[in-house]
This record gives C-alpha cells, structure tokens and sequence, in this order.
C-alpha cells in the first residue's frame, strides 16, 4: 500500500533526524584559544608535549575541554599524564647493634649489616621519644677498625608542639659493613639569643624547654640510596596580581584569581623566625560568602642547631581554577610582610600518536557550555601513569598560547539538550498525524469496499 510505504519513510527519516542534528563535532573555531605544535610528524610514532601555563589556565579543570586536530582539521586522539615517576621501592635493611657506650651529653652506637646487601645512602633510628634534638655523626668502615666520616646532622622532634620531626639521615652511597652514630646533646650555647625563646599562641620552641636527656632508639634501619625514580616535577610561577589586606581580627588576607590548576602555594614572608596557621579557601564567583575551604596548613621559620627549619609551601586539593583567599592567622603577632607568592603545579604532559605523517597540529582550549568533555580515546589505556617514562617518544614543542579570532561557540550541553527534546516533540507529532492518516486512510478504503 502506497501510503503505509511512505508512512514508513516518513518514520525512519524522523527517527534520523536526532542523530543527524546532534552529530556535529567540534572544529577547532569552537575554542577560544589555541596553540601550535610545529614539526613534521611520523604516523604511529608516540611524541610529549609539555602543557605550560599558559595553556593549563585557559583550559576547564582537568583539560576536559582540550582538543588536538591535525593540520586538515582531524581530530587527533591523545591523553594527559601528570609528570611523576613511578617510585621505586628502596631496600631496607634492619641494622644489628653490636657496641654501645655513653658518657656525659655524648652516646655511641655502632650497627652492622646484614651479610648480604647493597650500598646504602642513609640511616633511619627507630626514636620513640618526643621532643628531643640532637646532633649525629656518622662514620662508616669496612673493618671496624678503621673509620671514615660519611655524614654529620641533627635529629630533632616536636611533635607536642606541631608535626615537625626527624630521625632520618642521608650521606653518600656507602658500601661499609659498620656504621658508627655518634650523638651528642644539642649545644646550645652556640646558639643567638634571639633563638632561645620562640612563642606563638601557646606554641614553645624555646631551647630551654626542650631538656637534654637520653634518647631511647630502638633499631635503626638502612636504606639504599634514592634513584631518579619517584621523581615529582614541579611547574611554578610568580602570582600576579594580587590583593592584600588585614581583616578586622588581624589576620593578612590574600585574595587572587586564576585558572592554573595549581597543587601548592608558597608563601615567601620576612623574618628569622614565625609560626602561623595558614587556610585557603577557593570560590567560583568571588563574591562574599561564597568561599569555600580548600586547604589548611601553617607556615613556619625558625634557627635549629646549624640550620634552619623552614615551610613555606601549603598543599592544595587540586584547585581547578577561579578566586581564592588565603589567610593567615596572625594571633595577635604583627603581620607577616609578604615579600611574594608562587603557585606551582605537577607538570603536566600531553601524549599522542599520529596516524599518519603530518607537517603541523593545533592545540585547543577554552569551550564553552556544559558536555565538551574529550571523549575516552583508546590511547589512555596504552599510555598511562604507571609506564609512560617506559615508552620511546619523542618530544614536540607548543608556540605561545594565541586567541581564535574565528571563535564561534559550539552548541552546549544545555542547547542540545534542548534541540533533542524539541526534535522528539516533532517526532512524536509528525508520528501521530501520521498515524491519524493511516487510520483515515483504511476506514475510507472499508467503506468503499462495501
């Protein structure tokens, strides 16, 4: 029957009609920023390029609204891997005391190793104790008779106070059997006096508190020495600009925007010797009570024995980009004077392959809408964190981050959303005008009939 048959591709032409409206791609004018990546390519070859900030702070959080194309407008698959190297676990080894003897403010300990081992590069002392310092030497020998010095320190704790401890020591790949640790109390006189008392809102640095006494160790470890492996590369830049400020409670407030991912913020203030807790808060707006904790940390600087004990680094939780507000507690202390600020983030690296030769690519970012996430490309089940510095690649440069003068928004989320909603309205119209015909159509024919 002629009207069935063209009932049906009337159906199957609307049924067509979501799909062929809501399969636009995106093109490289659908991105407000860009970035060339010069230099011939070879198809199946695997090549790194280093995402700087210029391009990490014009992309949405986590480079979901990043696209590469190629030079004829291809879509190119790739994936972004944050520059850390897979660690590489050290071997330990549990020392044996064999000799020990103690005089007034001096102890001595000498450990062996086991019969069997590698080289070493630094010493761990099992330390149950709390608030303590003490300054170590190290010595080292392959017969126990004849001693050479590997390392001199300090070992220090004051976990009663805030999370500052070690009992760790370094010195260079040694291969000596024994290991003699000389410990000595710390001497204080040799210290400015301007160091003997440090106080911040109930929190006592001072060297007078600290009493010098025996430590208790109860083992000692050594550990092979670091490699390049478990390296984590950092990314920084100087912020600019800045607002700073102290509130009503005294505290100095530092209130910024931008779109770097950042993973740390540094702090560089003034003074020989400061404590103060530190919070940053992020926002989307900026506007007033719309921000929002993101890290808590604190900041400090003081002299301990020949060196000085300094963090001026907070840890962020993967800010994603917008306004931020640092404030530090001052607690009734004079405000720290700033001197700058640096964010700093993992270094981040883009990875893809070609398919075939090509002169040039594009790098995109900077989409509008909801729904511009790159799609699940195969290459990130290839190329992963875990074996991306085993693969052979080579390394490709991208030119300066330039603004798209052709940029025209693609559809968002939202929009298509609401174009696939109206097609179907007009589906499900067309549909039942249709079938209102088909029923006209057969009962005309039945009365005919009879």
């Amino acid at each position: 029957m002629r009207v069935t048959g063209a009932l049906a591709s009337m159906a199957a032409a609307v049924l067509l009609l979501p799909g062929i409206v809501l399969a636009e791609s995106m093109l490289p004018e659908n991105f407000r920023y860009s970035a060339a990546i010069q230099g011939q390519t070879r198809g199946g070859v695997l090549y790194q390029v280093r995402l700087g900030s210029d391009i990490l702070g014009r992309c949405g959080p986590g480079c979901r609204d990043m696209r590469l194309f190629a030079a004829d407008g291809r879509e190119v698959p790739f994936v972004v891997i944050d520059h850390v190297i897979p660690r590489a676990t050290r071997t330990a080894y549990e020392l044996k005391a064999t000799g020990y003897s103690d005089d007034a403010g001096r102890a001595e300990v000498v450990f062996t190793m086991p019969d069997r081992f590698e080289p070493v590069g630094s010493i761990a002392l099992k330390i149950p104790d709390r608030d303590f310092r003490k300054t170590i030497s190290i010595f080292g020998s392959h017969d126990g008779v004849r001693w050479e010095p590997l390392a001199e320190d300090a070992i220090f704790d004051f976990s009663s106070q805030v999370d500052v401890r070690k009992t760790e020591i370094p010195f260079a790949a040694s291969s000596c059997r024994y290991f003699r640790l000389v410990i000595r109390d710390a001497d204080q006189t040799a210290l400015p006096i301007e160091t003997v008392r440090l106080r911040y809102n109930g929190i006592d640095f001072s060297i007078n508190t600290m009493k010098n006494r025996r430590l208790r160790i109860d083992g000692a470890v050594a550990y092979t020495p670091a490699t390049e492996e478990g390296r984590v590369v950092y990314e920084e830049t100087p912020l600019s600009p800045y607002q700073e400020k102290t509130d009503k409670d005294s505290n100095s407030v530092v209130t910024f925007r931008t779109g770097l991912p950042f993973d740390r913020v540094h702090i560089d203030a003034e003074g020989s010797y400061y404590y103060r807790p530190v919070r940053i808060m992020q926002s989307v707006s900026g506007k007033e009570g719309s921000f929002v904790p993101l890290a808590a940390s604190a900041i400090y600087k003081f002299p301990l024995l020949k060196s000085v004990e300094e963090k001026s680094g907070v840890d962020t939780t993967r800010a994603r980009g917008g306004y931020y507000r640092i404030v530090i507690e001052n607690a009734g202390n004079q405000p720290l004077r700033i001197r700058g600020i640096h964010l700093s983030w993992v270094r981040k690296n883009l990875f893809f392959v070609p398919e075939r030769d090509t002169p040039s690519h594009r790098l995109c970012a900077g989409s509008e809408g909801q729904g511009m996430d790159a799609p699940p490309y195969d290459l990130d089940r290839f190329v992963t964190a875990q074996n991306w510095n085993q693969q052979a690649f080579e390394t490709l440069a991208a030119s300066s981050v330039q603004e798209n003068t052709a940029y025209r928004p693609a559809a968002s989320h939202d929009r298509r959303a609401g174009m696939e909603k109206s097609v179907l309205i007009a589906v499900v119209l067309l549909l039942v005008i249709g079938l209102g015909y088909w029923l006209f159509a057969l009962l005309r024919a039945a009365h005919r009939g009879r």
